[in-house]
Order: C-alpha cells, then structure tokens, then sequence
C-alpha cells in the first residue's frame, strides 16, 4: 500500500482528534478540549509546532507532530519528533516509517543539528525498524535517536523501578 505524507489540513480535525486521542491513550493520558483547539492552531500555524498526516488511499491513518529548539552544544535547533502514532489498522504498512522520514527531510531542511525522540520503552524495541533510511549508523548527526522512557505503570513511575534514560536497559 502506498503512503503519502502531507501538510495537515482543517478537514483532517476529526480524524487528527481520533488518531491524538488514541495516541494520547496509549500513554494513560488524557487532555481537555482547549488543549485539543490549542495543539490543532499552532499545527496549522506551522510555525512553533509541526506536523505531517500520513495518507492511504486518501484516507488519515497517522500523524507526527515535531518542534525545533535551541540547542546549547549547537548554533543550529535540534528537532524534537514529539509525538508519532498510526492506527493499528495501518501499522506494518510503512506508514510510520514515511512519517518519520518525512520528520528527517524537514529537519535537513532546517539545518537543525539532531533529530530526537523520546518513546514508550515498549515502543523502543521497535523504533530500530523504524529508523529512516536517511539515517544510517555511524556519525549522523540527523540520526533518528530514539531514547526508551519507562512504561507509564504506576510500578514504573515509582522512583525505585525507573531508569534514567542513559542506562543500558533504556539505551537506543
């Protein structure tokens, strides 16, 4: 199945505010409305706060949302992938994969000095299916990083179970 990535549009909010929902979900999180109408003007501002729709046969099946911030080791922004998710009915399809490449084309674009992105532990033994082509080992500094944070479980929120991120357990 073919993917193409585009801008968001105003028609997509519906379909934005499910994929988010279920996205926000995942992570035992839920928002109020004004933050739903707040998130959804700034991603069709496109000016602070990014984001790419993925389409299969014309239809949303996921969404990325990504920012670009000062960087105290760089004079250029890194860029922040923020938040990725794709319906369980696509997944396997490449549509994550797309997104993401589309993430690292606009931070190439940017000249921003990394590309980051912090996920779900139990995402983390994904994302290495997930790094883009574009982004190979070795020296890239665009290189996707994905950093593994613990599960959102109230055992993993406790401090004796959580791991810093630079441990080996939660290392990329």
């Amino acid at each position: 199945m073919t993917t193409e990535i585009t801008s968001l549009h105003p028609a997509d909010r519906p379909r934005w505010t499910e994929l988010w929902t279920a996205y926000l979900a995942f992570y035992e999180t839920t928002l109020p409305p004004e933050q739903f109408d707040y998130t959804w003007a700034r991603l069709l501002a496109d000016s602070e706060l990014h984001g790419f729709a993925a389409r299969q046969d014309g239809a949303l099946v996921g969404i990325t949302h990504f920012l670009y911030h000062p960087h105290s080791w760089a004079s250029t922004p890194a860029c922040y992938l923020q938040d990725l998710y794709v319906d369980s009915a696509a997944r396997g399809t490449g549509a994550g994969h797309a997104l993401i490449e589309a993430v690292v084309e606009a931070a190439r674009a940017q000249q921003a000095s990394r590309l980051y992105w912090l996920t779900h532990l139990g995402q983390h033994r994904g994302a290495p299916a997930l790094r883009p082509a574009s982004a190979p080992r070795g020296h890239d500094p665009l290189r996707l990083l994905a950093i593994g944070c613990p599960p959102p479980t109230p055992a993993a929120r406790s401090s004796a179970t959580r791991r810093p991120w630079w441990t080996p357990a939660c290392r990329p």
